[in-house]
């Protein structure tokens, strides 16, 4: 769940919508990743890590265009695990809830 979360983090932080080529945007990506990972996780993630949080991001993204966009597909929605919502919330709301995670969670 938290490598999830902090790949979306960085989709968020990295978003500027100006055009940014590709490959830089990966690789920007992949670098601030590994550091977040570094920081809240201790490590990088492993490779299987990786694939999960991967496959995760995959299977979210087809709710996103699904829900969001109303896009269509053609394969099958993907099984998830737990549930999510898109419902619109006050930042003060999110902000507390992720300080309340954060918490519980974090490293010490």
């Amino acid at each position: 769940k938290w490598g999830i979360l902090i790949k979306k983090e960085s989709e968020s932080l990295i978003f500027t919508g100006l055009k940014i080529p590709r490959d830089y945007y990966i690789n920007m990506e992949d670098h601030l990743l590994n550091l977040i990972y570094i920081k809240f996780l201790g490590s990088p993630l492993t490779p299987t890590e990786a694939q999960l949080v991967k496959q995760i991001d995959s299977d979210m993204l087809y709710f996103d265009m699904s829900i969001l966009l109303n896009e269509t597909s053609d394969s099958p929605a993907p099984s998830m695990k737990s549930s999510f919502s898109y419902e619109v919330l006050p930042f003060e709301t999110v902000e507390t809830r992720f300080l309340e995670l954060y918490t519980k969670y974090r490293l010490i």
